[in-house]
């Protein structure tokens, strides 16, 4: 299971080597990170100060609210999906 929360990078020390022995984080757009829900990670969400969200959903929600309105650009590999909305789904 996992835990959403939102919280910008700050840099060197943001996630340690500690860290990432103790539990799973993968960043994600929009300061979005997905931590492993267990007390190492519950831990770092809160030294993080990171505003979490309830669920998978709100985490999607406010993402997608984040990126309304960006459109995959004319370089994009994939030509069919050129100009069209940028879509992101969270793990």
């Amino acid at each position: 299971m996992s835990l959403y929360c939102k919280v910008k990078n700050h840099g060197k020390g943001f996630i340690t080597a500690q860290d990432r022995f103790a539990f799973d984080i993968s960043g994600h757009p929009n300061d979005t990170w997905v931590v492993e829900d267990n007390a190492s990670g519950q831990r770092w969400i809160d030294d993080s100060k990171a505003d979490q969200f309830a669920d998978k959903a709100s985490a999607q929600t406010a993402l997608d609210a984040a990126i309304s309105g960006q459109v995959y650009d004319d370089q994009h590999p994939v030509v069919a999906e050129r100009g069209q909305q940028v879509v992101y789904i969270l793990p």
